[in-house]
């Protein structure tokens, strides 16, 4: 785990930050929800140029959040991706970033 970060890969904050990260985290998964599931519609089609377009404001936008698990996991699909990976290699990363914004929004649930 990476130092200053939670469990759930959330950058650690204060109780006078928590409300303000939730609510933030909030707009974020209503925001980009869709985004995951076209990101995995551009994978599975081979679409990688517009996969790697998601995934640049995905792991963008989850960098200002804090939100480092999937910041991290759309970092090594879009790698991935550049690289020229195998299929079940993309498909192991896709899921891997479709769980990491699962329980970002499980997090936001339970908030």
């Amino acid at each position: 785990m990476v130092q200053g970060t939670r469990a759930d890969g959330m950058l650690a904050c204060g109780a006078a930050g928590r409300h303000r990260r939730d609510g933030l985290l909030r707009d974020y998964v209503a925001l980009h929800g869709a985004d995951v599931a076209q990101l995995r519609e551009h994978v599975v089609a081979g679409r990688h140029a517009a996969a790697r377009r998601v995934l640049h404001d995905l792991e963008g936008s989850a960098a200002m959040i804090g939100a480092r698990g999937l910041e991290l996991a759309a970092a090594a699909l879009s790698a991935e991706l550049r690289n020229g990976a195998e299929f079940a290699t993309l498909e192991a990363l896709t899921r891997a970033c479709e769980a990491r914004f699962e329980q970002l929004a499980k997090s936001v649930s339970v908030a």
